[in-house]
Formats: structure tokens, C-alpha cells, sequence
């Protein structure tokens, strides 16, 4: 009974103190916490100015608190001592999805890709670059490798954006039929004629253009 007594009045004064925090006037607890991670990476960053893993990380907390402009401008100075980081490239290009700057996105994506093809979630936010060109054979290509390559991005729980999304349903299917043998369950006897019958209708599917657009019938994805 004491150490129930104990422990509720340990949660009433956590619960007091939180609530303090959100009365009027006062910063949420969860923007006090990104403002004190800030203030952390710029002590270590006075030390260490040339950190390229500290710059990414301070910029990264940078665009989580919406401070845009300053969070791409460490970025690209993080880039600057390190161009070819993939983790600064990958978030850079994330920063640009995000501002509607598709192509630049797309160039630090490729980037990232030339220097780890298996890198899952550039694979991901380079579906997201050919959903923005509307060319979704392509974005279900590069969906269908991150699901291949990272399993966990298939889960609704860690990827919630996979519910209801026609062209993720379709990566899904794709990516099941091309999976190893033993690195899943399989429903399916032979599941080719469905994912065949599916992809058809992916160049044509909320406007899309064709497959191919170049002069010798390959989308290149390069401007």
C-alpha cells in the first residue's frame, strides 16, 4: 500500500510538472526539449566547428524545431568538409522533398545511391522524387527495393504511410514476389500473374506518364 502511495504521488508531481510547462505563457515540454538538444549540439559545435557529424546532427534538430533556412545552411556546410556523407546527403534531400525542390532532392538522392546502393530509405525518398514527376513505374521500382532492402518499412506500425496508398500497395506486391526464399512467408503459389496484372495499370494510374520518355526508350530519371 506505502509503495502505491509511493508511486502515485511520484506520477502526480511528474503529471504537475509537465502541466506546468503547458500553461499559459510557457513553451511546450516537447519544444523545451528540442530547444536544450539545440543548445547541447551548439556547446559541442564551439569546441568542434568542423564536425561534419555534429553539423548534421545540429542541422537535422534545426529542421525538426522549423528553423528551415538555418537548417540547410548547415547542412550544406557539413557537406562542404564531407561532400560525400551519406546520412547529410540523405537528409539535405529530405530538407528539398520537403521545400518542393524535387530536383535538387533528387541529385543528392542519386548521390547517396552511388555511394551505398542498398541504402534503404534513399530508395523510399526516391519513390517519393518519381511520385512528384508523376512517373509511378519508376517510384514503385525504387518503393520496392526499400521495402526488399529494409523489411521494417513494410510495417504500418514504423510506416503508416503504407495504409491506403495505391502505388505502396503495388511496391508491396513487388517487392513480395522478389524477396529470397525463407525471408518471409509466402500466401501465394505463384503470385507473378497478380503483381503482372497489378503492374499494368501503374503508368496510366492518377495521370501518370509512360515508363519510358527518352529518345531511346529509357527513363533515365536525369534531367
Amino acid at each position: 500500500m506505502k509503495r502505491t502511495l509511493a508511486l502515485c504521488s511520484t506520477l502526480l508531481v511528474l503529471s504537475t510538472l509537465v502541466c506546468s510547462s503547458l500553461q499559459a505563457g510557457d513553451e511546450p515540454l516537447s519544444l523545451k526539449l528540442k530547444d536544450r538538444a539545440l543548445e547541447g549540439l551548439e556547446e559541442r559545435l564551439i569546441q568542434d566547428p568542423r564536425n561534419p557529424g555534429l553539423l548534421t546532427d545540429y542541422a537535422t534538430s534545426l529542421f525538426k524545431s522549423g528553423r528551415i533556412a538555418e537548417a540547410q545552411a548547415t547542412y550544406e556546410s557539413s557537406l562542404a568538409i564531407a561532400p560525400n556523407s551519406l546520412i547529410t546527403l540523405y537528409n539535405l534531400a529530405l530538407l528539398h522533398l520537403e521545400l518542393g525542390h524535387n530536383e535538387v532532392a533528387g541529385r543528392h538522392l542519386r548521390h547517396s545511391l552511388d555511394l551505398d546502393p542498398t541504402f534503404a530509405r534513399a530508395h523510399y525518398a526516391m519513390g517519393s522524387f518519381y511520385v512528384n514527376k508523376n512517373k509511378h513505374r519508376r517510384a514503385v521500382e525504387h518503393f520496392a527495393t526499400a521495402f526488399t532492402l529494409d523489411p521494417q518499412l513494410r510495417d504500418p506500425e514504423h510506416n503508416p504511410e503504407i495504409l491506403f496508398n495505391r502505388l505502396l500497395s503495388w511496391a508491396l506486391m513487388k517487392s513480395y514476389i522478389e524477396t529470397p526464399l525463407g525471408r518471409g512467408t509466402r500466401v501465394y503459389h505463384d503470385p507473378r500473374p497478380i503483381i503482372g496484372a497489378l503492374i499494368q495499370e501503374i503508368d496510366t494510374a492518377n495521370g501518370g506518364e509512360p515508363a519510358t520518355d527518352d529518345a531511346n526508350g529509357e527513363d533515365t530519371g536525369r534531367q
